[in-house]
């Protein structure tokens, strides 16, 4: 009896040291001085002895390794610990590129001349485009910091030739289209999208001053939100589909929710919003909508998302996939189980 009672008593100490010991590991091997958060839990600060910082018996799972350093912003990545591994982080920080401009006015400088900026762009491409006869190159061209006031513009084009006269004013960006179809230079609109519902078939029409697009009712259009950057290129329709008017792709932002990649894949599929046709980005897409300092996620507002990270459909191996982190605004992989503050995105393709 005294033999099973040992028996027992050693099965249940071997058995708890397993569970004590079972877990994974993360070497964060970066620089000293560095302070490192898991998953909003502030761990320290690395050493040189540690060649950074080693996190023993952590459950499996899915972090979120934060790294912060004085003058140098904010680092995240998200892991995937499994039980009896080691995950390796390296961090980086580096400098940034330090550029000197000569800010010192010419002497006897009494004042500083406006300036404006042109676009010069052409139908077909590649015209040779002037302003006040002087050369400025094939189209397309901007022309930056341009004096303002009345200028002669001018496109060649296999012989042919347009010219106009346009008034360039203070902080102004005058876009410019010679249009050789038409025979003439086209005044390109610089103001927001202003839309109306209407029963009848869109209809655009050129003007010099903001764009009117007519749609129907059922696609009336929300306008961009007022000294919001994103105000003139996405606009939102009320089915919920936002359209980016310079790449023509049309989005719809996912449950606001952790999401695995599996289930991203699947609530796409299922989509049918206004007549389907939705897929997963690629995460050159999911870049197309990253825009520093715009909304709470660095893109427009009209995607309303808590997270930081979006899936893209392209995979890496059997396991992993590609998302594009709107933190930082960089594409990077990991596992598929992965859901820590990862969204689901769908698009498609329409002009």
């Amino acid at each position: 009896m005294r033999r099973f009672v040992f028996l027992c008593t050693l099965f249940v100490f071997l058995f708890m040291a397993h569970m004590v010991l079972a877990g994974g590991d993360i070497q964060i091997t970066c620089e000293p001085g560095v302070r490192i958060w898991l998953n909003n839990d502030f761990k320290g600060t690395t050493t040189s002895d540690d060649n950074g910082m080693f996190i023993e018996g952590l459950p499996p799972g899915n972090y979120n390794v934060k790294a912060t350093k004085t003058d140098f912003g904010q680092a995240d990545k998200l892991i995937t610990v499994l039980d009896g591994q080691t995950v390796e982080v390296e961090i980086q920080f580096t400098a940034p590129d330090v550029k000197i401009e000569d800010m010192v006015p010419e002497k006897d400088t009494a004042f500083v001349q406006e300036v404006g900026t042109f676009i010069l762009r052409s139908v077909p491409l590649k015209a040779i485009a002037y302003i006040d006869d002087k050369e400025i190159g094939e189209t397309d061209k901007k022309v930056r910091n341009f004096p303002v006031g009345h200028h002669t513009v001018k496109f060649v084009f296999k012989g042919k030739t347009l010219t106009g006269s346009f008034k360039l004013n203070p902080n102004e960006t005058l876009k410019l289209k010679g249009h050789f179809k038409k025979g003439r230079i086209v005044t390109e609109p610089t103001g927001p999208v202003v839309v109306e519902e209407s029963v009848a078939p869109a209809v655009v029409t050129e003007s010099t001053g903001p764009v009117v697009v007519k749609e129907p009712a059922a696609l009336a259009v929300i306008v961009g939100p007022t000294g919001s950057k994103a105000g003139d290129q996405f606009i939102k329709y009320k089915t919920g589909v936002v359209k980016n008017t310079q790449t023509g792709l049309e989005w719809v932002a996912g449950p606001d929710r952790n999401t695995k990649w599996g289930d991203a894949k699947k609530w796409v599929e299922s989509l049918n919003v206004d007549g389907g046709g939705w897929r997963m980005p690629t995460w050159g897409e999911l870049r197309t909508l990253y825009q520093k300092d715009t909304g709470t996620r660095n893109m427009t507002p009209f995607l309303e998302t808590t997270g930081w990270y979006i899936w893209s459909g392209e995979t890496k191996g059997v396991s992993s996939a590609w998302f594009f982190y709107f933190g930082g605004g960089y594409e990077n992989w990991c596992n598929q189980d992965v859901s820590y503050e990862v969204r689901a995105f769908a698009v498609r393709s329409r002009r």
